[in-house]
This record gives C-alpha cells, sequence and structure tokens, in this order.
C-alpha cells in the first residue's frame, strides 16, 4: 500500500513513529520533521532509504546565518489570520526563557526581528519538503514547538487531513484527533450514531464508577514513590544529570539546542531550590491566613475551585489562549464575578510546587475573595464540595462533569464538544458574571448522557499503557495488564492503520 506521510516528532516519539510506520509498509515517501537534535542522534534508523528528515535545529542554524529579505505579504497570505503568531506563543523556548519549563523564567530570548526570520526560513523550508513528500496525511502528537504547529497548519490550508495522538484522560485510552482544538470529530461521529456494545458499556461503567469513587487517573500521569532509599536517587540522578552535561557539552550541535536547558541545573533547582521556596511560600501562605485544609472546607460555604495550571504547558499554549501566562489577572476577574459571598479556592498544580515565585502567590493574596487549598490534597474531594469548578483546559474540569458538578470552561479542551452539555463556555471577560450565573443554575449531565461521551471515546480510541510501556517513563501511573511492550505496540499500530485510512476515505 503505498501512502505518503509527514510525521511530526518529539523526543522519544521519533522512535515509536519509525516502528508504526515500519511495521505499517506504506512503501511511500515518509518526512520526519523532527524537533530534538538529541534523541534523533540516537535514532538508530535515521539513515534509512526510505525516511526523509526536516531538522529543526538546521532551520534554526540557517535562520541565523539567512540575508534573505522576509516576504511579509507572502507569510501573511499563506495562513488564517493570527496563526503565524500562534505558532510562536505556542513554543515555550521561543517567548520564554531557558529555564522556563521548571522556573519562571519568562523573559523572552529572541528579538523580534530573529523570530521573523525563523518563522519565514521555516515555512520556506517547509513548502520545499511537503512538495518533495506529497503526503496524504500528515501524523503527530499535539503540537508543542512552532514547526510542527505551523505543519499542521500548513496542510490543513491545503486540504491534507491532519492526525493527533493524545491522551483521552480516561484510564489508558488514546486516540489520533483530527482538530488541535476541542474534541475530535470521529468522538461527535460515534456519540451521533448512539449505539454500543455490550463490553464498551460495561468498561464506560467501570471508568465512571472509578472516577465517582476515587478521582479521574490515567496512563502516564506522574506519580509519588515512596523511596526507603532516598539517598541513593539523590546520588543517582546526580551523576545522571553530570553525565548528561558532558554529553552536551562536548556536542556543539546539543549545546545549542532550545530542547536542552541544560542537566545540572535542573538538578540543582528540584533539590536544592525547590525545598526552600515550597518552605518559604507555604509559611507566607500560612502566615496570610488565607490556607485551608480540607477540613476547612465544611465552614467555607459555597465555593468556586479553580485549579492553578502550571506554566508553560500544553494545556495554556495551545488550549488555554488567550490565558497563557497570565492566571493572575484571570482570577483577579472570576473573583470578581463570583455570585456575592461565594469564594474562589485555588489549588496549585503538582508540578508547579516549588516552581513558582513568592510574588506570583502574594499578587493572588492581593485578590479579595481568593483562598487558598492545601496543594498536597488531591482535587477529588474538593471538587464534590464545590459549588461549580473554573478550569481553562484541566483535566479536573473532566472529572468534574463525570461527578456531575457544573463547570465553566475558558479554554479549548480536548473533552470540551463531547461534553457539550455538562459545561458552559466563556470567552469574554466581560460575560464572565452572566455566564458564572448560568453555571450555577445549569442542569448537570443525566448519567445517560455521561454514559453515552464516554462510551464514544472509548470506542473512538485505543487502550495502550503508552507513556509506561512503550516509552518506559518512569513514576508513571499503568493500568494492570498482562501484555508485553511489542504487545501493546502491535495494538497501537493497527489503531492508527485504521484511524489513517478512515480519515482518507473521507477525503
Amino acid at each position: 500500500m503505498k501512502k505518503n506521510l509527514i510525521v511530526t516528532t518529539q523526543g522519544s516519539n521519533l522512535q515509536i513513529y519509525d516502528k508504526i510506520f515500519r511495521k505499517l509498509n506504506y512503501n511511500g515517501k515518509i518526512g520526519f520533521y523532527t524537533s530534538f537534535y538529541r534523541n534523533f542522534k540516537n535514532f538508530k534508523n535515521k539513515h534509512d532509504r526510505n525516511l526523509f528528515y526536516l531538522k529543526e535545529w538546521e532551520i534554526f542554524k540557517e535562520s541565523n546565518l539567512s540575508k534573505k529579505r522576509i516576504n511579509f505579504v507572502k507569510l501573511n497570505q499563506m495562513f488564517k489570520p493570527g496563526i503565524l503568531w500562534n505558532s510562536i506563543l505556542s513554543d515555550r523556548r521561543l517567548i520564554y526563557g531557558k529555564h522556563c519549563k521548571y522556573l519562571e523564567d519568562y523573559k523572552c530570548r529572541f528579538r523580534d526581528n530573529e523570530l521573523y526570520k525563523l518563522i519565514f526560513t521555516f515555512v520556506e523550508s517547509f513548502e520545499k519538503f511537503f512538495n518533495f513528500i506529497k503526503p496524504d496525511v500528515l501524523v503527530g502528537s499535539v503540537p508543542v514547538t512552532f514547526g510542527e504547529y505551523l505543519a499542521i497548519k500548513y496542510c490543513e490550508k491545503k486540504n491534507i487531513p491532519t492526525l493527533q495522538f493524545h491522551s483521552s484522560r480516561l484510564s489508558n485510552y488514546f486516540s489520533l484527533h483530527d482538530k488541535t482544538l476541542g474534541s475530535s470529530s470521529h468522538f461527535l461521529n460515534i456519540k451521533k450514531r448512539g449505539t454500543f456494545s455490550v463490553s464498551t458499556k460495561a468498561e464506560a461503567e467501570k471508568i465512571i464508577k472509578n472516577i465517582n469513587s476515587n478521582g479521574i487517573i490515567y496512563e502516564g500521569v506522574s506519580v509519588k514513590k515512596k523511596s526507603k532509599i532516598k539517598i541513593f536517587n539523590f546520588i543517582r540522578d546526580l551523576l545522571y544529570s553530570l553525565k548528561g552535561e558532558y554529553l552536551k557539552y562536548m556536542d556543539p550541535i546539543s549545546r545549542n539546542d532550545h530542547h536542552d536547558p541544560g542537566f545540572i541545573s535542573y538538578w540543582f533547582v528540584k533539590n536544592l531550590l525547590y525545598p526552600l521556596k515550597i518552605f518559604h511560600n507555604q509559611s507566607m501562605l500560612k502566615k496570610s491566613k488565607r490556607l485551608f485544609s480540607f477540613n476547612d472546607l465544611k465552614d467555607i460555604g459555597e465555593f468556586c475551585f479553580f485549579p492553578l495550571h502550571t506554566e508553560p504547558e500544553v494545556s495554556i499554549q495551545i488550549l488555554g489562549r488567550p490565558y497563557h501566562k497570565n492566571q493572575i489577572e484571570l482570577l483577579r476577574n472570576l473573583g470578581a464575578s463570583l455570585p456575592f459571598g461565594m469564594k474562589l479556592l485555588v489549588k496549585e498544580h503538582p508540578r508547579s510546587i516549588g516552581k513558582r515565585s513568592s510574588e506570583f502567590y502574594e499578587r493572588l493574596l492581593e485578590i479579595p475573595n481568593l483562598f487558598f487549598i492545601d496543594s498536597n490534597l488531591g482535587s477529588f474531594d474538593i471538587v464534590r464540595k464545590s459549588k461549580f469548578i473554573s478550569v481553562i483546559s484541566s483535566t479536573i474540569g473532566l472529572e468534574a462533569i463525570i461527578m456531575k458538578k457544573p463547570v465553566l470552561v475558558l479554554g479549548f479542551p480536548k473533552y470540551g464538544d463531547i461534553f457539550e452539555k455538562g459545561i458552559i463556555r466563556c470567552y469574554n471577560l466581560f460575560e464572565l458574571p452572566q455566564k458564572i450565573q448560568k453555571v450555577v443554575e445549569m442542569k448537570t449531565l443525566t448519567s445517560k448522557d455521561i454514559s453515552r461521551s464516554v462510551c464514544s471515546i472509548i470506542e473512538g480510541s485505543v487502550a495502550v499503557n503508552f507513556y509506561s510501556k512503550i516509552l518506559k517513563k518512569r513514576d508513571r501511573f499503568s493500568k494492570d495488564n498482562e501484555l508485553l511492550e511489542s504487545e501493546e505496540l502491535d495494538i497501537l499500530i493497527n489503531y492508527f492503520n485504521e484511524r489513517i485510512n478512515k480519515i482518507l476515505k473521507r477525503t
């Protein structure tokens, strides 16, 4: 079967996608847009004659050396309004500092002209790449780099279908979405059909029951594992960081790779700076008298629960615009739009504990009617006791919907369209008070509606332990099964083939 594909990759996804398409044996051209040099360097099959590459680090280099005059008219005509700047804003490496992944490093490293040249160089390079590959479909993950985002938008402009691999956040179900924002159309088509197998219904009820009993937990989410030999882990991670720093230093391309902020600096931040910041920030919040424990919830009356989103992350950069980098002002508006007497309760994201500065929390404490809940608490009981939930694109919104709690959505989460009747959307801050009144008064989804939506996701997805078993990421939640890695991969390959064939038939 001859099919030409463009595949956008980040990190170890390169190896996985290579295995998938090698097994599928489409016999056409496969063009990889790859953005992580260190991973590509270790890629064993990069010299295969059927594979072609567009390398981000080479685009960066060409852009730096380029003396070409930028054709702004051509660029703006090639894409819909806002797309070019959206591509930059979606990539944390372009609009934030080098250490933004683990610190509040929000100072842009690039001058405007450097960004213009980078985008212009990429578009020229990708246009040539596209014309050479002549893809039938583009496949990749949810875009988190400027190149991935523009590649998707370019293909959409050319009427080439795109598929983006994404976790459903329900158990270990993953799917290939045909949209960047909101729910994939194949979920909606399955739901519209409305008929499901006995096994699908049973699996859906099991998932719904688990969420209502224990809260939402899904394959790949980070889990804290208690270790009796912490000193061993401490030393092991230090040695690993030193080795990584040395290897990076010895390779001039790695030294300049924008994916690699450094190994040893992260180790120092995680092990030395984070504990100090956590202690300081916790002490400050306790002194403010605005830090609640779980026992305090029964005495505070009605409240809206807002889980803080980690920054920068795809949930903000892609699914949460225009609120990226501005949660403080969003919360200021949200708190002032609540019914008089209702409190706004916020909880820090687990991945942001120790990351944010004390100034961030001090600015939040300036907001009247805003209170903190202990960040070590899970969201489950907080959601249950809340009047309603407000999220940008957080998974907790999905948890709340299934628990029959009203949800105010401010972004474009993947579950948004499939659970449309269970949420109120707001994209205009002037409308916040009216939208909040609607969400307070809304009727939540029935058990039948929830079951139909969950069934639709199950039938449109594939059950695999992608992060824990296929990618072999440490300390990740894994769904119990007896399948080998190779068996999980075969299941994933069959799903990819099925979804690609279906979307090509549609076109």
